[in-house]
């Protein structure tokens, strides 16, 4: 069996080479203040949608007929924290562009009760996560308001799944579930971007659509869902995102 890193301490550290990562771009100043333009790290809260109806059907198939209420449990939304990179981003009086590099981290969680005894529960978590290359132009609507016209990129995905059953306080039975191997979708965006600081410090709102196909996931037994051999797809399409993030920029 595999010995797994603990998932928060993966997110820590993927989070900590990324501000790492950042704090050494911004540091090469090798032909004068800001005249190659400005670099910088941004952290943020995203609500993200998808259609996850390969792994919905799945769920509402065994939870329904193990006797637990079904309801209006669906994965449809997660919700998390993304950390990034403004690789490089030049400004001029009519136009700005820009490339970045990102992780995002999502999660959603959904229990089902049994409805013969109200002690049994079942709880399902999915944690969507993916990293992130894109780029973005846009320009100036006002000195301290910029419109970000389009952003488009490609994202790499990975998925845990956890199902765990409780009797009362008390856990039964676990299972962890991972993505047999990492997809690639792609996003496009528009946004606004308010300076607090000119260049240096900004808060940045983003809408954006993900297109997403994800296959399976497995867990260690072998146990894979959605089924082998079957149509549907864990995902077959992504949904709309919204993200606010802080910037933090500095002169290259």
């Amino acid at each position: 069996m595999r010995t797994k890193t603990p998932v928060m301490f993966k997110k820590l550290t993927i989070v900590s080479t990324i501000f790492l990562i950042s704090a050494t771009l911004t540091n090469g100043q090798s032909c004068g203040f800001g005249c190659l333009g400005f670099s910088g790290g941004y952290g943020g809260y995203t609500i993200q949608q998808y259609d996850m109806k390969g792994l919905n059907d799945h769920l509402h198939e065994i939870v329904g007929a193990a006797g637990y209420d079904i309801g209006e449990n669906t994965f449809h939304e997660g919700k998390g924290f993304r950390v990034g990179i403004n690789i490089f981003k030049a400004r001029f009086d009519a136009v700005y562009f820009g490339t970045k590099f990102f992780y995002q981290f999502l999660e959603e969680e959904k229990t089902f009760v049994n409805t013969n005894d109200p002690s049994k529960q079942r709880k399902f978590n999915l944690g969507f996560n993916y990293w992130g290359f894109g780029g973005e132009l846009g320009f100036p609507l006002f000195s301290y308001l910029d419109l970000k016209l389009v952003e488009g990129g490609v994202t790499l995905h990975n998925v845990t799944f956890k199902d765990e059953t409780y009797v009362g306080d008390a856990m039964f039975s676990e299972v962890k579930y991972e993505s047999t191997g990492t997809q690639v979708g792609y996003y496009v965006a528009s946004g606004l971007i308010i300076h607090l600081i000119k260049n240096y410090i900004s808060i940045e709102g983003t809408a954006s659509y993900n297109f997403i196909d994800l296959e399976e996931v497995q867990s260690d037994n072998g146990e894979i869902i959605p089924a082998r051999g079957g149509i549907v797809s864990l995902a077959q399409k992504g949904g709309l995102t919204g993200t606010v993030q802080f910037n933090v920029s500095f002169p290259l």
